[in-house]
Protein backbone atom coordinates (compact mmCIF):
# COMPACT_ATOMS: atom_id res chain seq x y z
CA UNK A 1 0.00 0.00 0.00
CA UNK A 2 1.21 3.48 -0.85
CA UNK A 3 1.39 6.03 1.95
CA UNK A 4 -1.01 8.34 0.12
CA UNK A 5 -3.63 5.58 0.08
CA UNK A 6 -3.00 4.90 3.75
CA UNK A 7 -3.64 8.56 4.52
CA UNK A 8 -6.94 8.32 2.67
CA UNK A 9 -7.84 5.42 4.95
CA UNK A 10 -7.00 7.60 7.94
CA UNK A 11 -9.35 10.26 6.53
CA UNK A 12 -12.13 7.69 6.42
CA UNK A 13 -11.46 6.68 10.01
CA UNK A 14 -11.57 10.34 11.04
CA UNK A 15 -14.83 10.82 9.12
CA UNK A 16 -16.57 8.88 11.90
CA UNK A 17 -15.73 11.79 14.23
CA UNK A 18 -15.76 14.60 11.68
CA UNK A 19 -18.12 17.08 13.30
CA UNK A 20 -16.13 19.39 15.59
CA UNK A 21 -13.42 16.79 16.24
CA UNK A 22 -11.36 17.22 13.06
CA UNK A 23 -9.66 20.58 12.61
CA UNK A 24 -7.83 22.01 9.61
CA UNK A 25 -5.02 24.38 10.52
CA UNK A 26 -2.82 26.95 8.82
CA UNK A 27 -0.19 29.31 10.20
CA UNK A 28 1.41 32.33 8.57
CA UNK A 29 4.83 33.51 9.70
CA UNK A 30 7.49 36.16 9.24
CA UNK A 31 10.26 34.32 7.41
CA UNK A 32 13.37 36.25 6.38
CA UNK A 33 16.02 33.76 5.30
CA UNK A 34 15.33 30.19 6.38
CA UNK A 35 12.45 28.27 7.88
CA UNK A 36 12.07 26.79 11.36
CA UNK A 37 14.43 29.32 12.92
CA UNK A 38 12.02 30.53 15.60
CA UNK A 39 10.34 32.98 13.21
CA UNK A 40 7.34 34.80 14.62
CA UNK A 41 3.91 33.26 14.05
CA UNK A 42 1.80 36.06 12.56
CA UNK A 43 -1.48 34.19 12.57
CA UNK A 44 -3.14 30.85 13.25
CA UNK A 45 -6.38 29.85 11.52
CA UNK A 46 -8.49 26.78 12.26
CA UNK A 47 -11.54 25.43 10.48
CA UNK A 48 -13.92 22.67 11.58
CA UNK A 49 -17.26 21.45 10.33
CA UNK A 50 -19.91 21.90 13.01
CA UNK A 51 -23.04 21.17 10.95
CA UNK A 52 -24.31 20.47 7.47
CA UNK A 53 -23.27 18.14 4.70
CA UNK A 54 -19.74 17.40 3.61
CA UNK A 55 -18.41 19.93 1.04
CA UNK A 56 -21.23 22.39 1.82
CA UNK A 57 -20.32 26.05 2.19
CA UNK A 58 -22.44 26.40 5.30
CA UNK A 59 -21.67 24.64 8.55
CA UNK A 60 -17.94 25.40 8.69
CA UNK A 61 -16.72 27.30 11.71
CA UNK A 62 -13.52 29.28 11.24
CA UNK A 63 -11.48 30.66 14.12
CA UNK A 64 -8.31 32.71 13.85
CA UNK A 65 -5.90 34.60 16.06
CA UNK A 66 -3.49 37.26 14.86
CA UNK A 67 -0.24 38.44 16.41
CA UNK A 68 -0.52 41.94 17.91
CA UNK A 69 3.15 42.80 17.47
CA UNK A 70 6.44 40.99 17.01
CA UNK A 71 7.30 40.34 20.64
CA UNK A 72 7.64 37.27 22.83
CA UNK A 73 4.72 38.41 24.99
CA UNK A 74 2.39 38.86 22.02
CA UNK A 75 3.34 35.49 20.57
CA UNK A 76 2.62 33.77 23.89
CA UNK A 77 -0.81 35.43 23.96
CA UNK A 78 -1.45 34.15 20.42
CA UNK A 79 -0.52 30.60 21.46
CA UNK A 80 -2.71 30.82 24.54
CA UNK A 81 -5.68 31.90 22.41
CA UNK A 82 -5.05 29.06 19.95
CA UNK A 83 -4.84 26.69 22.91
CA UNK A 84 -8.24 27.88 24.16
CA UNK A 85 -9.82 27.31 20.75
CA UNK A 86 -8.43 23.77 20.58
CA UNK A 87 -9.76 23.15 24.08
CA UNK A 88 -13.25 23.62 22.64
CA UNK A 89 -12.69 21.18 19.77
CA UNK A 90 -10.46 18.56 21.44
CA UNK A 91 -9.43 17.42 17.95
CA UNK A 92 -8.86 13.78 17.17
CA UNK A 93 -7.55 14.73 13.74
CA UNK A 94 -5.52 17.62 12.35
CA UNK A 95 -5.58 18.48 8.64
CA UNK A 96 -3.55 20.82 6.49
CA UNK A 97 -1.53 21.32 3.36
CA UNK A 98 2.21 20.75 3.95
CA UNK A 99 1.50 21.34 7.64
CA UNK A 100 3.49 18.32 8.80
CA UNK A 101 6.63 19.76 7.25
CA UNK A 102 6.26 23.28 8.62
CA UNK A 103 3.23 24.35 10.65
CA UNK A 104 3.37 21.46 13.11
CA UNK A 105 7.17 21.47 13.70
CA UNK A 106 7.19 25.24 14.22
CA UNK A 107 4.26 25.15 16.64
CA UNK A 108 5.91 22.33 18.59
CA UNK A 109 9.06 24.46 18.77
CA UNK A 110 7.02 27.41 20.02
CA UNK A 111 5.15 25.39 22.64
CA UNK A 112 8.42 24.06 24.01
CA UNK A 113 10.00 27.50 23.93
CA UNK A 114 7.20 29.04 25.97
CA UNK A 115 6.97 26.13 28.40
CA UNK A 116 7.49 27.34 31.96
CA UNK A 117 8.06 25.35 35.13
CA UNK A 118 5.14 27.11 36.75
CA UNK A 119 1.77 28.19 35.43
CA UNK A 120 -0.69 26.69 32.98
CA UNK A 121 0.83 24.81 30.06
CA UNK A 122 -0.48 24.79 26.49
CA UNK A 123 -1.77 21.25 26.82
CA UNK A 124 -4.45 21.38 24.12
CA UNK A 125 -1.90 22.52 21.60
CA UNK A 126 0.37 19.70 22.73
CA UNK A 127 -2.48 17.19 22.37
CA UNK A 128 -3.37 18.37 18.86
CA UNK A 129 0.23 18.54 17.68
CA UNK A 130 1.54 15.37 19.29
CA UNK A 131 -1.41 13.03 19.84
CA UNK A 132 -4.03 13.72 17.15
CA UNK A 133 -3.95 11.85 13.84
CA UNK A 134 -2.51 14.10 11.12
CA UNK A 135 -3.38 14.02 7.45
CA UNK A 136 -1.30 16.21 5.16
CA UNK A 137 -3.02 16.68 1.80
CA UNK A 138 0.15 17.66 -0.03
CA UNK A 139 1.16 14.21 -1.20
CA UNK A 140 -2.39 12.96 -1.84
CA UNK A 141 -3.04 15.91 -4.16
CA UNK A 142 0.29 15.54 -5.92
CA UNK A 143 -0.12 11.79 -6.51
CA UNK A 144 -3.81 11.66 -7.40
CA UNK A 145 -4.30 14.98 -9.18
CA UNK A 146 -0.78 16.22 -10.09
CA UNK A 147 -1.41 19.32 -7.98
CA UNK A 148 1.77 20.79 -6.55
CA UNK A 149 0.53 23.54 -4.23
CA UNK A 150 -2.60 24.93 -2.65
CA UNK A 151 -2.90 27.69 -5.24
CA UNK A 152 -3.14 25.06 -7.98
CA UNK A 153 -5.75 23.22 -5.93
CA UNK A 154 -8.01 26.29 -5.80
CA UNK A 155 -7.75 26.58 -9.59
CA UNK A 156 -8.05 22.86 -10.43
CA UNK A 157 -11.02 21.73 -12.53
CA UNK A 158 -11.59 18.73 -10.24
CA UNK A 159 -12.44 21.09 -7.36
CA UNK A 160 -14.29 23.75 -9.37
CA UNK A 161 -17.63 22.97 -7.70
CA UNK A 162 -16.27 23.17 -4.16
CA UNK A 163 -17.00 26.45 -2.32
CA UNK A 164 -13.29 27.10 -1.85
CA UNK A 165 -12.11 30.47 -0.60
CA UNK A 166 -9.99 31.71 -3.45
CA UNK A 167 -7.69 34.29 -1.85
CA UNK A 168 -4.32 33.34 -3.36
CA UNK A 169 -4.37 36.46 -5.52
CA UNK A 170 -3.50 38.43 -2.38
CA UNK A 171 0.13 37.28 -2.57
CA UNK A 172 2.70 36.71 -5.29
CA UNK A 173 3.33 33.41 -7.02
CA UNK A 174 7.06 34.04 -6.53
CA UNK A 175 8.18 32.11 -3.45
CA UNK A 176 10.47 34.80 -2.01
CA UNK A 177 8.03 37.62 -2.71
CA UNK A 178 5.15 35.64 -1.20
CA UNK A 179 6.66 35.85 2.28
CA UNK A 180 7.09 39.61 1.93
CA UNK A 181 3.49 39.97 0.74
CA UNK A 182 2.15 38.02 3.71
CA UNK A 183 4.14 40.19 6.11
CA UNK A 184 2.89 43.32 4.37
CA UNK A 185 -0.72 42.14 4.66
CA UNK A 186 -0.21 41.57 8.39
CA UNK A 187 1.25 45.06 8.77
CA UNK A 188 -1.11 47.05 6.57
CA UNK A 189 -4.34 45.11 6.01
CA UNK A 190 -5.29 42.81 8.86
CA UNK A 191 -8.66 41.90 7.35
CA UNK A 192 -7.04 40.78 4.09
CA UNK A 193 -4.41 38.89 6.10
CA UNK A 194 -7.15 37.09 8.05
CA UNK A 195 -8.99 36.22 4.82
CA UNK A 196 -5.81 34.75 3.38
CA UNK A 197 -4.96 32.80 6.54
CA UNK A 198 -8.48 31.45 7.02
CA UNK A 199 -8.75 30.38 3.37
CA UNK A 200 -5.72 28.14 3.82
CA UNK A 201 -7.53 26.38 6.67
CA UNK A 202 -10.99 26.15 5.10
CA UNK A 203 -9.80 24.89 1.72
CA UNK A 204 -7.97 21.78 3.02
CA UNK A 205 -11.05 20.93 5.09
CA UNK A 206 -13.31 21.10 2.02
CA UNK A 207 -10.84 19.18 -0.14
CA UNK A 208 -10.55 16.48 2.52
CA UNK A 209 -14.35 16.22 2.57
CA UNK A 210 -14.37 15.87 -1.22
CA UNK A 211 -11.84 13.05 -0.93
CA UNK A 212 -13.97 11.28 1.67
CA UNK A 213 -17.08 11.52 -0.49
CA UNK A 214 -15.37 10.62 -3.76
CA UNK A 215 -13.66 7.55 -2.30
CA UNK A 216 -16.66 5.98 -0.65
CA UNK A 217 -17.53 7.88 2.54
CA UNK A 218 -20.76 9.85 2.79
CA UNK A 219 -22.46 9.60 6.17
CA UNK A 220 -20.67 11.56 8.86
CA UNK A 221 -22.17 11.32 12.37
CA UNK A 222 -21.82 13.95 15.07
CA UNK A 223 -18.55 13.82 16.96
CA UNK A 224 -18.54 13.22 20.68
Amino acid sequence: MYQEDFNLRILHVLSEYWMKRVVAIDIETHVEDTFLKDEYVLGVAMAARVSGELTAASGIEVRSVVLDDESEEAELRLLQEANQILDQYRPLGLLGYAHRGYDVPLLILKVRKHRKPEGQQLWKLVDALEQAAHVDLRFILRTRFHINNLREATEAAVFKDLPLRREKHLVSTDFAQKGKDILNLWKTSRQAFIRYNEADAVNPLLIAEYLIKSTGGHDVPQGS
